[in-house]
């Protein structure tokens, strides 16, 4: 008998589908968006800086396609995050790390000339930090990302 267009016989199986993420990287999701929006506060609610700094049109432009792809690459990660990607939690580990050193530089004259944008400053780092440590610290959190570290 020709069984050339016959079925397999191997035992074929769809892979699984890969189960909601644990309530620690929920709730480091939730703390980095946060912590995004805070840093839209910080330009949007400090507007005797962003006025001095954006005297002209193509200023203000960029300033708002800068905020916009750091709107979309923050989310991008996020989405990565949640559904285990390894590399995106070290990306935002990365980010995160950046801001608090730029904060600290900054922070000493910031505090002179904006105390509100200084209270927003160490509340981003504060989210960022609570963030970075529920996805690396938590047992849960790095069972997540090792399950999924060959994808």
């Amino acid at each position: 008998m020709d069984t050339r267009y016959a079925p397999p016989t191997a035992a074929v199986a769809d892979v699984g589908v890969p189960s909601a993420a644990p309530q620690s990287v929920r709730r480091a999701c939730k703390l980095i968006i946060a912590s995004t929006l805070l840093g839209l506060a910080n330009i949007v609610f400090v507007p005797d800086e962003v006025l001095r700094l954006t005297r002209s049109e193509p200023v203000l432009a960029g300033m708002l396609v800068g905020a916009a792809i750091m709107i979309g690459v923050t989310a991008w990660l996020v989405v990565k995050i949640y559904r285990g990607r390894n590399w995106a939690r070290w990306t935002m580990l990365l980010f995160a790390a950046l801001n608090s050193v730029l904060t600290a530089f900054h922070f000493p004259e910031l505090v002179i000339q904006s105390p509100v944008e200084a209270a927003l400053a160490l509340g981003i780092c504060a989210l960022d930090m609570a963030a970075s440590w529920l996805l690396f610290f938590s047992d849960r959190a790095r069972q997540h990302f090792a399950n999924r570290r060959a994808v």
